[in-house]
């Protein structure tokens, strides 16, 4: 549903040191930044992305993939040289567990 979805959006996974790493972006991240990002997978958000940490953008993934409290924005966020997000609303889903 989200590979085929108008929006872009990058799959990070929280791992155990911390560090949020690309598993995977949908087809319309790809167009929207004008790149193939499954070169990217398997990388750091700060490997993938660098600019992202100047913004804060990696530390409030991160509390929001440990809270699970949501997380509302409304300046703007930039990603390679490209403004991209003047608001944003991110939820994470956490494995069943059980």
């Amino acid at each position: 549903m989200i590979d085929n979805a108008p929006f872009g959006a990058h799959l990070y996974e929280l791992q155990p040191n911390g560090g949020l790493v690309l598993i995977g972006a949908n087809r319309s991240a790809d167009r929207i930044l004008g790149i193939r990002h499954h070169p990217l997978v398997g990388k750091t958000i700060e490997e993938a992305f660098p600019g992202l940490a100047e913004q804060g953008i990696p530390d409030t993934y991160r509390t929001v993939a440990l809270t699970g409290v949501p997380f509302e924005r409304t300046s703007s966020v930039t990603v390679m040289g490209k403004l991209l997000v003047r608001s944003m609303f991110m939820r994470f889903s956490h494995p069943n567990t059980t």
